[in-house]
């Protein structure tokens, strides 16, 4: 009785991690840029103008993008007439994403005379939006933020399942699948003055912390695990 019980239970876990496993290869999942609560980011240091929806958010096959939020910055910290736009992305996977395709069709985050900086292991990249100086990254759940494949590609070797139990439960839909998300931050400021990019990055470096946990709280009002 209990053999036949037994079997009869793997049968069903073997039909439905099958059916899963199909569903996954013919109709997978879209990703999706929930972002409730990214408009309402606050720099205690320096003061905001309240965010605006810049562009809508949109989605494809391989990438989700929530409604890009447009911030102004003033006071000391900032350079004059600095501009901060925040956009949640969610790529299906890291091993084929590059912050340059996720903006190439948005002309308000289209990054042009695009150069690499790298801040230990951090990545940044520099160069102009819409002829202003602009500094643009992707800040990660995990506290790293990064522009190249290469970089993201080393992403999806972190945190595979411990156990071949939490293998299968993530196959049967038990247990949470991890997901794939990042924060775009565009940082443009006029042209004019001396070191724009200089001025972007020491802000960038004050910035950073508080984005973190902005993106924490995100992804906690939104229910993501990660």
């Amino acid at each position: 009785m209990r053999y036949s019980l037994l079997r009869g239970w793997l049968m069903v876990t073997a039909g439905v991690a099958g059916l899963a496993l199909l569903q996954s290869i013919v109709l997978p999942r879209w990703p999706q840029a929930s972002a409730p609560g990214l408009a309402r980011f606050n720099w205690p240091e320096v003061p905001l103008i309240p965010a605006k929806p810049l562009w809508p958010g949109g989605r494809t096959a391989g990438l989700a993008r929530s409604t890009t939020y447009g911030f102004q910055l003033a006071g000391k910290a900032a350079p004059s007439a600095t501009r901060l736009s925040l956009t949640l992305l969610e790529p299906r996977q890291w091993r084929t994403f590059q912050l340059a395709q996720a903006t190439a069709e948005i002309p308000l985050l289209k990054l042009r005379e695009r150069r690499l900086k790298k801040l230990g292991e951090n990545e940044l990249a520099l160069g102009t939006i819409q002829k202003e100086a602009a500094l643009q990254t992707c800040l990660t759940t995990e506290g790293n933020n990064f522009v190249t494949e290469k970089a993201f590609f080393s992403l999806s070797f972190e945190k595979p399942p411990q156990t071949n139990r939490e293998q299968l439960e993530r196959v049967l839909g038990l247990r949470q699948n991890r997901t794939h998300r990042c924060l775009l931050v565009s940082l443009s400021t006029a042209r004019g003055g001396s070191d724009p990019d200089g001025k972007l990055i020491n802000l960038w470096i004050e910035l950073k912390p508080h984005l973190s946990e902005h993106l924490a709280m995100v992804n906690t009002l939104s229910g993501q695990p990660w």
